[in-house]
């Protein structure tokens, strides 16, 4: 045997040694790093399916802006603008692959990466970097000037809105009620059929973007999703504010904004506000665009940018009218003196808003009888005892003239708001308010581009705002300051600007506005440690590094809710469950019939009027089932005791005592889960 033979021997069976010990040492030892593998692994994924969207989103506007007529565009727009558009694109496509069926992973992921090779094939990868590195030298030269506090509350705002994001849907209500069941519907192949989830049929551009991720194996890609809106619509502002002012108009408007407490947690949401935001701002933004030069024609590629992201923002609720509503109104006032290019451009821009927002509601008219659906005219499973449960007329502050000069402060305090946690706007811009004001009216003196970035904004500000006080005139239901989002990010600039005339009233005796600095600084403070305070009550990132399951963190987070579904999963799994007084079915682990309006019992007892007709009546449906969520009544109650009367707890109490069979409670009592006796 030779000596190199011999040492080949040798060094194998040293590494079998080695392999053996270490094997053994780490199947005893069994280091974190094993037992979160999973949900590293998971959470890698979802990074890489998020990435993959923004990348081939904006590669998809890229190529359509760059093929525009008469567009005249800087890098760092195309970037921003190319971002929110495309991934609105892919949400047209996600409807169509929905309508069509085509929603197997295995598809969905093929499609994603044959764009990705396919752009990369095309250097359209080469062309995004150059304008992201445009960007990348623009605000650095914009955060170097900022105070190192900004630029630490930037950087954390961000990084809580990011950990936030990567925790598993628990608190986001919407998201657990229709925003991410819809797109389970649709990836069932239900998504088509009727439903009485009146929420399913609305707007849904942003849901249907969120059926790439979830199809392709994330939920929370679908957070990240709408943080990357958040940061668009707020970059794009950034953007505008150092083009018309400079360096400290941006800055000082990113302050309003973070001080907004509720920004952070909303943005990690799988919500839909913040893809508002991004188009309603991109929307009056290309309006002035086309309008920038006076003495030039309008430019008609920038006419088409804000007509493609009015339809976008029409695809994402129906409160967006207010969107399309001003850039008509933008387009006829500063093209007042030619009315025949006034009518020309508002045709144009309407008419590829309606276009673009046309498969929403020709969707919601063919199936359910109502392109508006439940509004207006109605349609299946809707009649006048839902349309007036539902609007809850009557029960908003009506004309009290008192309650209306106060709505402002009330709003700020948010004591009074349907969902107080995401609708925290904080406290600057109701003190900034009186210098905001004097800023717009005396915006007459300003540079022309000034005025019309002004106009713009607080056209659009003030008709959101005046539309959303007449909900709160009328309904309770409607208060929700969350509602104006779309509107306040864009008033950052006005509001800023307020902020930098505080110096004027500076006087040799009271420099006021080192104290107002100091005010906000505290305030952005304050708020930010609240923000990382809840940020680490929940700990996102344990579930984030496999450390933490779904259902502790569920639990952790919404203890009945995790309860309601560790409850429900010991039903059979045939069963078909009627809920009462719970929306949610997010993890609901069997079918289930949730009550979007909390009327399911009180209109079952309006149409069929005795409970065991009512009974009957749940029994030809096939369920098998009664989940009573008691919050819910308590919710009703506590709200409005006209829409639960006497009548149908007495009902509702006849069949728990008489017609149906207790399975069992959670822990708290909130939930109760009942079985239908066979023989009723």
């Amino acid at each position: 045997m030779t000596t190199n033979t011999k040492r080949l021997i040798g060094a194998l069976a040293f590494f079998i040694w080695t392999a053996f010990v270490v094997a053994a040492f780490y199947v005893v030892q069994k280091p974190a790093l094993a037992a979160g593998i999973s949900g590293i692994a998971d959470t890698a994924w979802s990074l890489v399916i998020w990435a993959l969207l923004v990348i081939n989103g904006t590669g998809i506007g890229s190529f359509l802006l760059r093929r525009l007529p008469r567009l005249p565009i800087h890098a760092i727009e195309r970037l921003l603008i190319s971002a929110g558009i495309g991934l609105g694109l892919l949400g047209l496509a996600g409807f169509l692959l929905g309508l069509l069926g085509w929603v197997h992973p295995g598809l969905l992921i093929s499609i994603q990466v044959g764009v990705f090779l396919l752009f990369w094939w095309q250097k359209y990868l080469h062309a995004i970097l150059d304008d992201l590195r445009q960007f990348g030298n623009q605000w650095r030269i914009s955060i170097t000037t900022a105070p190192l506090w900004i630029k630490m509350a930037l950087g954390v705002t961000f990084l809580l809105a990011f950990l936030m994001a990567l925790a598993p849907p628990g608190e986001a209500f919407d998201a657990l009620f229709y925003h991410l069941p819809r797109t389970e519907r649709i990836l069932n192949g239900a998504g088509l059929q009727p439903s009485s989830v009146p929420h399913f049929w609305f707007p849904a551009l942003p849901e249907d973007i969120f059926l790439w991720a979830q199809g392709m194996g994330s939920v929370r890609a679908t957070q990240l999703l709408h943080l990357t809106w958040a940061m668009l619509g707020i970059l794009l502002l950034w953007y505008w504010a150092i083009k018309v002012w400079d360096t400290k108009a941006a800055q000082t408007s990113l302050v309003i904004i973070i001080s907004m407490p509720s920004l952070y947690l909303l943005a990690s949401w799988a919500y839909t506000d913040f893809a508002l935001t991004f188009f309603g701002l991109t929307t009056i933004y290309g309006i002035y665009k086309a309008h920038e030069n006076d003495g030039d024609a309008p430019a008609i590629g920038w006419i088409i940018v804000a007509g493609i992201a009015a339809g976008m923002a029409m695809g994402v609720k129906y409160t967006s009218f207010l969107v399309p509503v001003t850039g008509v109104l933008l387009l006829i006032w500063w093209q007042r003196r030619k009315p025949g290019t006034a009518l020309k451009l508002s045709l144009t821009f309407s008419g590829i808003a309606l276009l673009i927002a046309a498969p929403w509601y020709l969707r919601s008219w063919v199936v359910m009888g109502n392109p508006f659906y439940p509004f207006v005219f109605g349609g299946k499973y809707w009649d006048a005892f839902r349309t007036a449960w539902y609007a809850q007329g009557g029960s908003g502050i009506g004309w009290d003239i008192l309650e209306l000069l106060l709505l402002p402060f009330n709003a700020t305090l948010g004591h009074r708001d349907a969902n107080y946690y995401d609708g925290r706007i904080g406290p600057l811009y109701l003190i900034l308010a009186p210098l905001t004001l004097w800023v717009l009216f005396a915006a007459r003196r300003s540079f022309r581009r000034q005025r019309k970035t002004l106009f713009a904004i607080t056209l659009f500000a003030v008709l959101s705002m005046v539309a959303w006080g007449f909900g709160v005139i009328n309904s309770s239901a409607l208060w929700q300051t969350r509602l104006l989002f779309p509107a306040l990010i864009p008033f950052a600039l006005p509001t800023a600007l307020g902020w930098l005339v505080v110096k004027k009233l500076d006087t040799p005796h009271l420099r006021i506005s080192f104290i107002f600095n100091f005010v906000v600084i505290a305030i952005v403070t304050i708020t930010l440690i609240d923000a990382g305070i809840s940020v680490i009550m929940r700990n996102p990132l344990a579930y984030a590094v496999g450390a933490e399951t779904q259902e502790s963190y569920l639990a952790k987070v919404q203890p009945s809710y995790a309860q309601a579904v560790e409850l429900i999963q010991g039903a059979p799994e045939d069963a078909k469950i009627y809920a009462l007084y719970e929306p949610r079915s997010y993890y609901i682990p069997r079918d289930i019939q949730p009550d979007p309006i909390l009327d399911n019992f009180a209109h079952d007892v309006f149409l069929y009027g005795d409970p065991n007709d009512v009974l009957t009546s749940w029994q030809a449906e096939g369920y098998t089932h009664v989940l009573i969520y008691r919050h819910g009544v308590d919710f009703l109650i506590e709200n409005d005791a006209r829409r639960l009367t006497p009548q149908h707890l007495s009902a509702l109490d006849y069949l728990i005592q008489n017609k149906l069979i207790l399975v069992g409670s959670t822990a708290d009592g909130s939930y109760e889960l009942y079985a239908i006796h066979p023989n009723e």
